[in-house]
């Protein structure tokens, strides 16, 4: 490219040269090459070396700060071919940088992707992104220029790089179907996730959502691949720099190669060479003019001055566009090209099949301008109508419905709706805490909320109705206005504590003053509920009323719940199981404390009915579309199994819908709770898998006067003052796409979206858009109304004013607490009190029924009073294999069906089989007859020169411990009962310090008695001192294993997992000790076991007494390692059947390798001649091995 310059910037007799450093590794490569550079363009020994004037490259954007960092401590400039992203194209006073770039910043990209949006007409969209610089700074940018516009990102889902699993991808697809209003999606992402998500799509029949794909040019990089996904491809337009007309140059490339040359990347570089040349003709013609070659005035050029002409050059760039720099040293002008793919018309692919046409261009100086080429593909085909995608919903960071704020209104003070409030002052005040909203994503600005919940918003005008109520009953504070502050918790307890903090701190400077907090109403959901009860409600003493479900884990004594326990709902769903003859079921549960709760209730009540549970799956936290597949897999695999109890939230409960349609299964009827009636959207597009569900919800109660209550309610103050009922409305009556009004005037396009009819808001009861906690939610307010004011008539019977002191005092103290407790009241002619701190204990039973393509919430029964009433001709299941009596096949003992507490068996029967077990059977058996036999041998050759020199005691306490090694595995391989745990518990370390308590003292022995010398009285060297050393050590293994035994008494219990697995097997059990406790009962055996190694190590020179001190140093190193990985298996494996084996096998190694190095040695020269034996073992340095026991000395 060098040579093909142009005339007019070629150099007369001067060549210009290349000189290539690779970049293509590691890091490290790019700043020692940039080093290298540098070291040699300041060498100034080295004048007959060519000039250096600059760098070109890296190649990959994340490189060239590392570059930069090193040649800019030179001014040596650097021209990359990359386009800056978001992050890093701007150059600062402080931090001045010496790149210059040959392709725009991402940036410019971003503003193109926003003014398309913008052109189709999309208030709404989802962003998508790889993580890092390129990914999210795209997306921070695109949402920036969004909001800047009034369009809203509904979310960003951010992936990795590197990702391949199909989950991921999976579980992208399922955001975006559960978001059908957002049909425009931008991708910021790389090549690999572009393409996996396609794939995606085309495997979820995802192509069904008529989605456009808006991307940057990392889709384009190689288009080929769009080909193996055109169904889900068709339609996508990317955004990339403008191609080249100037074929020359490629031309002259390819003479050098036949290799197919990537424009998107080929040219930025041509334009750097260009770039370079201009700049060293511009400096040739200035300082060397009319002088061919170098003149010495620009060998002395020096690394500013290039920098200077750099930024002065101007040339006409390869795509023939004039060229130059701007004050960031990117391009001045440029040309960024859209393109489509689309039914090919051109004859690119030969008239058949797809390919990228050009739809527009855009210029900083132009914008956007499209040719009228732009097509959209929907599923059935070629159309020519453009998809709406607008938000329905409350938008997360940028809804711009929401008029500004007026003076004296009660209009929300934040963007952002996890910073929202509704407040109506008061002399009183009751901070309310709902969920309004899904939990949203972590964006730049944060914690996010997601998805307004609409059934979910009804509950705020609920609040107005009980506050109403409460100010306009005259025996309830008399005088005294209550208020309310309502907040948006977003489902998550951050969130919502924040948001309460700053409440009760008084920190939130934009809400108008109201009067004290008299107790915290809500939250519904339990996580969120146990975080603020234990960081704000529970330390500061104030009374909480939750309206939800919440979990029994939270203990404090001022918080109640006025819809009933979890363990009430539970106790119904399997009385409503045993009265359709439903004793076999399945259950999936979330990891949640929701989840976790209502499944282990339903295992104490399943007992009480004899239900048998067949088959039990958690839900991971964070589950993704694999852990779904394993479930329904495993639950489709048992083939009786027809019945699925659910403990889950409504996503989860979606989720396993969308998975249950996927496989195409319609086997299961699901019996849920209330979370499957959260959302309206919950079952949209699968019908057919909810059809049939049972859901056993808390009754709502009479909602008639709350019904006319709303009906009399203005439309438009409500809209002009809540900030949540407008989304709301908005989405259960959608705009006509083709006459709505999206940026217009407010008041207008809310009564052209909503048509609420005669009843006004009431038609929202009668629509049934409302959620199951309306009445547990007026029942919250009630009791701290009516709980506060009966404490108020006793602190304040003297008193002139209303609101006393001694009464405002009692907020934070017991007193309250108490009253509320204690309350009653009536609320639409039904009675209601606490019981244990919860509401009355009142169920409806719903059946889903699908019914002309709609799904229809029936009701078929109620739990009153502890009685249940079914209608039985109402019900419609899913499938005929639901209808008839549900049983276990097997009836195996695992299953309950019995009052009595399964006891363990005391029977000794295997529990665990295999060939590993055959194996170790074996290789004990042969072991221990090995031993006796050495015990034989040992015995009556107890004055032999081997037994004498290895210590007859000693030997008999370490084959002792063996044996019992080789016994203990008796001991796991039979069923765990009392007798047996109790065996585990002392026997395995007892025979691990038995054996190693001898070889302690053996390594003592044989030290003293390897440095002793001739005439020498050796102490710890005779039978009775060593017996009574090997008791000491032994002593201290018997008082641990002694005391675990008294503070905790043995026992077995069934395994977790072995509890629900009913598939015929005998059940299997455990110790009910943890793997972590056995494993520290061991501590004193390592102890033991170092202490003989590093014992042994002074013996190991020694070759004496047929080297007993290497053969103790080389089995306890041996033991040590076999020890510790045992150990550690056995630790960390949660299943029985891997920890057993383990150890096992461990255990029986350990005792091998003892066996065979201190014994079999020995036993093969037992009974050689003396002489023989002489002439192998060298003389000791006492008396020589044939008296080496003689005469020691004891103690």
């Amino acid at each position: 490219m060098v040579d093909h310059l142009p005339s007019s910037v070629r150099l007369p007799n001067i060549t210009i040269g290349i000189e290539f450093y690779y970049d293509c590794g590691p890091s490290s490569l790019v700043t020692s090459a940039s080093l290298q550079y540098a070291v040699s363009s300041q060498d100034q020994c080295r004048m007959s070396d060519p000039l250096k004037p600059g760098v070109i490259g890296p190649v990959m954007d994340s490189l060239v700060p590392l570059a930069s960092s090193v040649l800019s401590a030179v001014n040596i400039p650097l021209v990359s071919p990359t386009a800056a992203t978001v992050t890093s194209h701007k150059r600062t006073e402080s931090a001045p940088e010496n790149v210059f770039r040959t392709l725009p910043s991402t940036s410019h990209q971003a503003q193109v992707l926003v003014d398309l949006v913008e052109y189709f007409g999309w208030s709404y969209f989802t962003l998508i992104a790889t993580r890092g610089k390129y990914g999210v700074g795209g997306a921070n940018e695109t949402r920036r220029l969004a909001e800047e516009k009034g369009i809203c990102a509904s979310q960003t889902i951010l992936m990795n790089d590197l990702e391949n699993s199909r989950g991921t991808y999976d579980d992208v697809v399922t955001d975006l179907l559960g978001n059908p209003e957002a049909k425009g999606v931008v991708l910021w992402c790389s090549t690999n996730n572009i393409i996996g998500l396609l794939e995606a799509i085309e495997r979820n029949n995802g192509e069904a959502l008529n989605l456009i794909l808006l991307t940057s040019e990392s889709a384009l990089s190689n288009v080929t691949l769009l080909d193996s996904y055109p169904k889900a491809a068709r339609g996508l337009i990317g955004v990339r720099p403008f191609d080249s007309t100037n074929t020359a140059a490629f031309d002259y490339l390819r003479q050098y190669s036949t290799a197919t040359f990537d424009n998107l990347y080929v040219i930025p570089v041509l334009d750097a060479v260009l770039a370079y040349s201009h700049a060293l003709a511009d400096i040739h013609q200035e300082r060397c003019s009319g002088t061919a070659g170098m003149c010495t005035a620009m060998t002395e050029l020096s690394s500013q001055e290039m920098f200077n002409a750099l930024e002065k050059t101007t040339f006409t760039g390869i795509r023939g566009e004039e060229f130059a720099f701007d004050g960031n040293g990117e391009p001045t002008r440029f040309t960024l090209e859209i393109l489509q793919y689309q039914n090919d018309t051109s004859g690119t692919a030969g008239g058949q099949g797809y390919s990228t046409q050009q739809i527009g261009v855009w210029k900083p100086t132009s914008g956007l301008v499209l040719l009228g080429t732009f097509e959209h593909y929907s599923q059935n085909g070629l159309v020519d109508v453009t998809p709406s995608s607008i938000c329905g919903n409350l938008c997360s960071i940028c809804d711009q419905s929401i008029p500004p704020r007026q003076e004296g209104g009660g209009n929300m003070p934040y963007k952002n709706r996890g910073d929202r409030y509704i407040r109506v002052p008061g002399d009183l005040d009751i901070p309310s805490i709902l969920s309004l909203s899904d939990p949203g994503y972590f964006g730049h600005d944060g914690l996010l909320c997601g998805k307004i919940r609409e059934k979910e918003v009804l509950n705020t005008l609920a609040l107005s109705y009980a506050m109403d109520k409460v100010n306009a009953d005259p025996d309830v504070f008399p005088g005294i206005k209550l208020g309310v502050t309502i907040m948006d918790s977003c489902s998550q307890a951050v969130i919502a504590t924040r948001q309460l903090a700053g409440v009760l701190g008084q920190t939130v400077a934009s809400l108008e003053s109201t009067g004290p907090t008299v107790g915290i109403l809500g939250p519904g959901t339990d996580e969120v509920a146990k975080q603020v009860v234990d960081e704000i409600t529970a330390p500061s003493g104030l009374t909480t009323v939750s309206y939800g479900n919440a979990p029994s884990a939270i203990q404090s004594s001022n918080f109640f719940q006025t819809s009933p326990s979890l363990d009430a709902q539970v106790r119904v769903i399997a009385r409503l199981l045993a009265d359709l003859d439903w004793y076999y079921t399945g259950i999936v549960y979330s990891s949640s404390t929701y989840g976790k709760t209502g499944y282990d209730a339903f295992i104490t009540v399943a007992k009480e009915y004899g239900i048998c549970i067949g088959l039990a799956k958690e839900i991971p936290a964070n589950a993704m579309q694999p852990d779904y597949d394993v479930i329904i897999t495993d639950l489709f695999k048992s083939q009786d199994l027809n019945i699925i109890v659910t403990f889950v939230s409504e996503y989860e409960a979606r989720r396993l819908l969308i998975t249950e349609h996927l496989f195409g299964f319609d086997r299961f009827s699901w019996v849920g709770t209330e979370t499957w009636t959260a959302d309206a959207e919950l079952f949209e597009g699968f019908e057919n898998s909810a059809h049939g569900s049972l859901i056993v919800a808390p009754a709502i109660g009479d909602l008639t006067e709350l019904q006319a209550y709303l009906s009399a309610m203005p439309v438009q103050d409500v809209l002009a003052s809540n900030p949540w009922i407008t989304p709301a409305l908005r989405n259960i009556f959608p705009c006509d796409n083709t006459t709505g009004q999206q940026h217009g005037d407010y008041d207008q396009l809310n009564m052209d979206c909503v048509d609420l009819g005669l009843s006004g808001l009431g038609t929202l009861i009668t629509l049934g858009e409302y959620s199951s906690d309306i009445g547990h939610i007026i029942n919250a307010f009630y009791a701290l109304a009516y709980g506060a004011d009966r404490l108020r008539q006793l602190k304040c019977v003297n008193e002139s004013q209303p609101l006393c002191m001694e009464f405002l005092e009692t907020f934070l103290s017991q007193e309250l607490y108490e009253i509320v407790a204690n309350v009653n009241f009536d609320t639409n002619g039904q009675e209601f009190s606490f019981s244990n701190k919860t509401g009355p204990s009142e169920f409806t039973v719903q059946n889903f029924q699908q019914v002309d393509s709609n799904l229809q919430l029936m009701e078929i029964g109620s739990w009153m009073k502890a009685n249940l009433t079914l209608d039985l001709d109402l019900i419609v299941l899913a499938s005929t294999a639901a209808a008839g009596p549900q049983r276990d096949p097997l009836r195996c003992d695992l299953c309950f069906g019995n009052d009595e507490e399964e006891e363990p068996p005391e029977i000794l029967d295997w529990e665990l089989e295999g060939i590993w077990v055959t194996i170790i059977l074996a290789i004990s058996a042969v072991c221990l007859f090995l031993i006796f036999c050495t015990v034989c041998a040992f015995v009556y050759n107890y004055n032999h020169p081997v037994v004498t020199s290895a210590s007859l005691t000693l030997s008999l306490w370490l084959l002792l411990g063996l044996a019992m090694m080789y016994c203990m595995n008796l001991a796991y391989l039979l069923h765990a009962n009392t007798t047996i745990c109790a065996i585990r518990r002392v026997g395995t370390a007892l025979s691990y310090a038995v054996t190693y308590a001898a070889m302690s003292v053996k390594s003592i022995r044989v030290n003293r008695l390897v440095r002793g010398k001739p005439g020498d009285s050796m102490s710890f060297t005779s039978y009775w001192s060593e017996t009574i050393l090997f008791c000491v050590f032994v002593s201290a293994q018997f008082f641990i294993a002694g005391a675990w035994l008294l503070l905790q008494r043995p026992n077995a219990n069934t395994i977790p997992g072995a509890l629900i697995e009913c598939e015929g097997q005998e059940n299997l059990w455990t110790c009910d000790y943890t793997h972590l406790e056995f494993i520290i009962s061991l501590t004193y055996v390592y102890a033991l076991v170092l202490f003989t190694f590093f014992s042994s190590i002074g013996a190991v020179k020694f070759p004496y007494y047929l080297n007993e001190g290497k053969f103790l140093f080389l089995g306890s190193l041996a033991n040590m390692a076999i020890l510790i990985s045992w150990a550690c298996v056995y630790t960390l494996a949660a299943d029985v059947t891997i920890a057993i084996p383990a150890l096992c096998i461990g255990t029986t190694a350990d005792a091998t390798i003892v066996l065979a190095a201190m014994f079999l040695p020995k036993c093969g020269y037992i009974g050689k001649p003396l002489m023989t034996i002489l002439n192998f073992q060298p003389e000791n340095p006492k008396t020589g091995l044939e008296n080496n026991m003689d005469e020691t000395t004891d103690f």
